[in-house]
């Protein structure tokens, strides 16, 4: 059986001398490190600056509801109300079951407007980010690009096996990305519906190569109870990880400061389960730098329940709090599966769990209240007792991260827009690794999976509050590559940034 190899992610370093600029590429096996983009240089010194900003705290409504029933929301009223909860962003399903909320040359325009556009000048006129939930395989467009369960039975979900399909689905990254000013795409249902798919034709012929076999008895020794059946989830999720890092690949060469990230799954103690029957493989992604943000999913009204899944997540995926990306849980304030509502006291109970909990921010759904389409007939309850319930203050930013090659050191700068205290960890080594496990699900056969790890390296800290922070190195070993983050903090609330690559060369 095939088992997947620790990857060697590629990284690129990017050295001045004197005027030249020299591009190196290093393999080395471990967390691939965010790109960083270069802004300015002088003749002696190179200047390394990140795009992406860090806020404080990430508090986001989302399922608005933009359309239905022959009425429209209003993004403005929307907007403004949240904003003064000190909500930070929202988000929407503006790509859900092949049609768009804005006008699209691969997908029909379910709005008689431009929602998505309206969306977003709403929400950055209040100072709010925009997220959008890309809802990839659930539903097919075509009938040839449906999945097929074991026993032929055509089942209405993408097959991500099928090239077709998959130029579709990056057409669309291509397009949203390109002709809207969106701050995240967000990538939702990226899983397969159970572990009974897909058994396609395309899906044989990649199996085929991935085995360099030809396959005789398809689908019988591969199908669930088939003596290769555990082959067959452990090739799936691959199926799955190249199509997140094709969408991340596309959206970061169109928009580098656009974030990426995905709403995950449910884990419960560890990954295998859902691993096993779904093919979502969060900790990969990070591990192979294909991710800025997961949203676990928390479609439970427990705080066992959530912290059981959140736990999860700190433990397999992000290494612990403030770990390898931003963790956000993903709450819900009604269920109609289930038939309950969450009431305001549990939802503040909800909240200061995961603060304790060291999460980078929430996200709830759904908005109900001013501006609402009113054609919307779910009762969800309205949102704003629960965010009066919870004690946010404005959030504040960090941003403009930079690394500066000087003569004999190196200089590591951010800025924030309140005064706070500042660190940088730094270290010869990766910061975050994984190491590959197996597991034993029931009811599944076992499965391969990651746990990711966390590697401290040398803090340095300045406990004067402020707003410009600079950090000078020095004694570091020249020509060799270093990793490092940054991290501000006011009171128990932190930032830190993701880690970042640099090559140690100066004069």
């Amino acid at each position: 059986m095939k088992i997947p190899n620790v990857r060697k992610a590629g990284f690129r370093i990017i050295v001045l001398i004197m005027t030249c600029l020299l591009f190196l590429s290093v393999s080395v096996c471990s967390y691939n490190i965010t790109r960083v983009v270069i802004t300015s240089s002088g003749r002696v010194a190179l200047v390394v600056r990140e795009p992406q900003n860090y806020k404080s705290e990430i508090r986001e409504v989302v399922n608005i509801g933009p359309y239905g029933g022959g009425q429209v929301c209003n993004w403005t009223l929307i907007c403004e109300t949240l904003a003064a909860y000190n909500v930070t962003g929202i988000g929407s399903a503006f790509l859900f079951n092949y049609k768009a909320y804005y006008p699209s040359q691969y997908v029909p325009n379910m709005s008689p407007r431009d929602e998505l556009a309206l969306a977003i000048e709403a929400a950055h006129s209040h100072g709010l980010t925009v997220r959008v939930e890309f809802c990839i395989l659930y539903k097919s467009p075509r009938n040839e690009w449906k999945c097929n369960r074991s026993n032929g039975e055509v089942v209405d979900w993408l097959d991500p096996t099928n090239p077709e399909a998959r130029e579709w689905i990056l057409n669309l990254t291509e397009e949203i990305v390109t002709d809207y000013n969106i701050d995240d795409l967000s990538l939702d249902y990226i899983r397969y519906d159970d572990e009974d798919m897909p058994y396609t034709a395309t899906a044989k012929a990649w199996l085929e190569e991935y085995l360099g076999e030809t396959i005789t008895n398809w689908p019988g020794d591969f199908a669930p109870g088939g003596s290769r059946f555990k082959e067959f989830l452990q090739w799936r999720i691959i199926t799955i990880n190249t199509l997140v890092k094709e969408i991340y690949d596309l959206a970061k060469s169109i928009r580098p400061n656009i974030t990426v990230s995905a709403c995950t799954r449910y884990w419960g103690d560890d990954p295998g389960g859902t691993l096993s029957c779904v093919a979502q493989d969060p900790t990969a992604w990070i591990l192979d730098g294909y991710i800025d943000r997961l949203y676990p999913m928390n479609y439970r009204n427990t705080t066992d329940l959530i912290q059981r899944n959140i736990n999860a997540y700190m433990t397999y995926g992000t290494a612990g709090p403030k770990g390898a990306v931003e963790l956000c849980p993903y709450f819900v304030t009604y269920s109609q599966d289930e038939g309950w509502n969450l009431t305001v006291t549990q939802f503040a109970e909800f909240i200061t769990l995961i603060r304790n909990l060291g999460c980078d921010g929430y996200v709830v759904s759904a908005y109900m209240g001013p501006g609402v389409n009113p054609a919307i007939s779910e009762p969800w309850p309205d949102i704003r007792p629960y965010l009066a319930a919870v004690n946010s203050e404005p959030p504040w930013t960090m941003y403009d991260i930079a690394v500066q090659y000087l003569n004999a050191s190196v200089k590591i700068s951010w800025n924030t827009t309140k005064p706070t205290n500042g660190s940088v960890e730094y270290s010869l080594n990766p910061l975050f690794n994984a190491t590959l496990k197996y597991t034993t699900p029931y009811p599944y056969p076992g499965i391969y999976y990651w746990d990711m790890d966390y590697y401290p390296g040398t803090m340095v800290k300045n406990v004067t509050a402020t707003t410009t922070h600079e950090f000078i190195l020095t004694n570091l070993e020249k020509g060799k590559i270093y990793y490092f983050r940054v991290q501000s903090s006011i009171s128990t609330l932190n930032v830190t940034s993701k880690v970042y690559v640099m090559l140690a060369s100066y004069s």
